[in-house]
């Protein structure tokens, strides 16, 4: 179980919303607010768990107007005797879909009072929940004891750290892709020998963070000491081509937007436009792909014609790169996008570098920004283009496509259970066997098309500790024991690539990768097994401290 399930900061109630911006400025990722602090009639409470006699434990919820921290807050009181009582609190209004946006990782806040602290004594627990697919689930344990409001949080909570608490669904909420909505809210609890008990607490100012696997930069100001414009490419004659960038105060879309100017002959410019302010290590938050949208003007649209390519730009080390061009014709703000772009749409324009940036976790910080280029035959020629809302979202996870290949290599068969069952429980089904973040094992799948003539094909596993693995292909299938886990992929044995786990996940190929029908040397068609052994050095089953995911069998066609 995480430290967190007996750790919790306690503050002062004024501290709160600091400690909660400093734990978001953390991280890069992309972050989703869920706060109530009115508790309003979309909130409902409901007993969920009752282990009294004849389950006869009562209790009584309701929004107070006045006397919280901040104005309103939400009183529970619970009437129980020798067992316990859960409480489950939703409003649907808090409700977030992970196949949309999965989640990383999550921070709980609240401030707490135990109003019959000191009367009746002990302590009134109080825990983040989560409502997937009908399942109940709990977040660590906050017991509160004092009947003076204070304030709590919880950073960095995973899918780990929650347990099921009540409803049928796997043990384990499902933050991924695959996942169902989750409604989020907070469960309130008591338990004792002997009572009867009646115990009334209250909570205000609910705070959720969820931290999802994007990281979004944008900027629609265009503070001109944010940005650099450089002529990267002239192939003018003389190099004779020219080029200036201002930030417009108003006439964007809406407001301020930044103006480029080209003038040149015969040839052709490119100029790199890099923003200082948008950076991003991939050797913390590798990228899986990247988002592009902006409203873009060809400001000389009619009174010279023709077009001027913009691109996505990122510049990495000494290298500038592109990605796909777009022709801006019309002389109007329109919307430009483009997205699922990986490091291989990304072409290498000036500087020096390989062909393709590096997104993966040996990859030098990544500057983003954007790049404007014309050419002709003749001239001289001046276009002008504007570009006002630029946004880049870094994807941070694989999306989530249609499976290919067929799972084996359980945690849960009872033929071959798993080394250290049953002093461990089975993992879950269609996984690998128990690690230390993932009680359900490390789940390993197959995207794409195996063709060898067009092979699209992404492993992608989760549920690993953030640490590094190995992805590797058999000829043939075996079923050992070996560490904490079984080693199921045999015969001729190809290492595909090591990867380091981000959010407990990871995947082959990412970036300049070769496919996996190259780096696996498949020339003819047939069968291939893939498996991902991963590092766990946490003190869990063995004395192994490495275990594997499920196997996959993809059956490969010409």
């Amino acid at each position: 179980m995480s430290i967190l399930a007996s750790f919790a900061l306690r503050l002062r109630p004024a501290a709160l919303v600091g400690v909660i911006a400093l734990a978001a400025a953390a991280r890069a990722s992309d972050t989703v607010l869920l706060f109530d602090g009115t508790f309003g009639a979309g909130l409902v409470s409901q007993k969920i768990v009752d282990t009294t006699p004849g389950a006869g434990a009562t209790f009584t919820s309701s929004t107070q107007s006045f006397g919280g921290p901040s104005g309103d807050w939400r009183r529970t009181s619970h009437t129980y005797t020798s067992g316990a009582i859960v409480v489950g609190h939703f409003d649907p209004q808090f409700t977030h879909n992970p196949a949309a946006q999965p989640i990383c990782m999550i921070d709980f806040a609240a401030s707490l009072v135990h109003l019959t602290g000191t009367s009746v004594g002990g302590a009134v627990s109080y825990r983040l929940g989560a409502l997937q697919g009908g399942a109940y689930y709990s977040g660590p344990t906050i017991d509160v004891f004092s009947d003076l409001w204070a304030s709590y949080i919880q950073p960095g909570l995973r899918a780990v750290d929650f347990s099921l608490v009540a409803g049928s669904g796997p043990s384990r909420p499902d933050f991924s892709c695959t996942g169902a909505p989750i409604q989020f809210g907070f469960l309130s609890a008591n338990s004792a020998n002997g009572g009867p008990f009646t115990k009334d607490s209250g909570i205000d100012d609910w705070t959720v963070t969820l931290h999802i696997l994007t990281t979004t930069y944008t900027d629609g100001t265009f503070t001109p000491s944010d940005w650099t414009s450089t002529k990267i490419i002239d192939t003018t004659p003389g190099s004779s081509a020219t080029t200036s960038s201002v930030t417009q105060p108003s006439g964007g879309s809406p407001g301020a937007y930044r103006e480029t100017t080209h003038t040149w002959s015969s040839g052709a410019i490119l100029v790199a436009h890099d923003s200082a302010v948008a950076l991003h290590d991939p050797s913390i938050e590798p990228v899986y792909s990247i988002d592009f949208s902006a409203q873009l003007n060809h400001l000389t649209g009619t009174s010279v014609g023709g077009a001027v390519g913009v691109r996505v730009g990122v510049r990495q080390g000494g290298a500038w790169y592109g990605g796909p061009t777009l022709n801006v014709f019309p002389a109007t703000w329109g919307p430009f996008s483009q997205n699922g772009l990986t490091a291989n749409d990304f072409q290498f324009l000036a500087g020096g570098g390989p062909n393709h940036p590096d997104f993966t976790s040996t990859g030098t910080i990544l500057q983003f920004g954007y790049v404007t280029a014309n050419s002709a035959n003749g001239g001289p020629v001046t276009k002008v283009v504007g570009i006002d809302g630029w946004t880049v979202r870094a994807n941070l996870s694989p999306p989530c496509s249609s499976t290919v290949g067929a799972t084996a290599c359980y945690g849960d068969d009872p033929g071959s259970p798993c080394p250290c069952f049953p002093g461990v429980p089975a993992g879950g089904p269609g996984r690998g066997c128990p690690n230390s973040v993932e009680p359900r094992g490390a789940l390993l799948v197959g995207v794409g098309n195996a063709s060898l003539a067009n092979d699209t094909v992404v492993l992608q596993a989760t549920g690993m500790p953030n640490s590094s693995c190995l992805y590797f292909q058999g000829a043939t299938f075996n079923n050992v024991l070996f560490g904490d886990g079984k080693r199921c992929v045999s015969g001729q044995t190809i290492r595909l690539g090591t990867k380091t786990n981000i959010c407990n996940a990871s995947q082959y190929p990412s970036g300049s990768d070769q496919p996996i029908s190259v780096k696996g040397m498949i020339t003819v068609p047939g069968i291939r097994t893939y498996q991902v052994w991963y590092r766990n050095s946490a003190a869990f089953c063995t004395a192994s401290t490495f275990n594997l995911t499920n196997s996959l069998s993809i059956n490969w066609l010409p």
